[in-house]
This record gives C-alpha cells, sequence and structure tokens, in this order.
C-alpha cells in the first residue's frame, strides 16, 4: 500500500502541475485575446472624447470666418494679433 500512495501523491502532483500549466496558458492567451476589442471600441471613444473640443474648436472658427481672415491677411502675425485684441476688448 505504500507503494500506492506514492504512486497515488506523484500523479496527484503531476495532475495539478498540469492543471496550473494549462490555467497560466488559458489566462496568457485571454490577455492577448481582450487586446482587440479594446483596441476596436475603446479607443475610438477615447478618441472622440479627447478630439471633441478642438473638432467643437475649429467649426466655430470656420463658422465665424476664421479661413477669410487668414486668407486675406496673407500675413499670420496680423491675424494672430487682431484675434488677441478681439479676445481682450469684446464688442
Amino acid at each position: 500500500t505504500t507503494t500506492n500512495n506514492r504512486a497515488v501523491k506523484s500523479a496527484r502532483r503531476l495532475l495539478c502541475y498540469l492543471t496550473a500549466v494549462c490555467t497560466d496558458e488559458k489566462a496568457n492567451k485571454a490577455a492577448f485575446r481582450l487586446m482587440f476589442p479594446t483596441v476596436l471600441f475603446m479607443m475610438p471613444a477615447v478618441f472622440g472624447f479627447l478630439m471633441g473640443p478642438a473638432i467643437l474648436e475649429l467649426q466655430q472658427f470656420f463658422d465665424d470666418g476664421g479661413l477669410d481672415a487668414l486668407s486675406a491677411s496673407g500675413d499670420l502675425s496680423s491675424v494672430s494679433t487682431n484675434l488677441r485684441q478681439a479676445t481682450i476688448n469684446p464688442q
């Protein structure tokens, strides 16, 4: 019976080791598989959240005739000076 006990203990240890190895492999694969939904679904939302204010600001700039002011003057320093004065002294 001592030989049988040793065989059972050895088999149990081997089974526990193989189960742990298999579990570790599955966990590593799961982390890799979760990366794709994160990139596909979360990153566009983060991009929209970060770029939203800039897009709204550009939309307001172009609605206020910003493109005409840039193309008419040809000199960006005068445009920035005029915009700065308009910001400081709104009418």
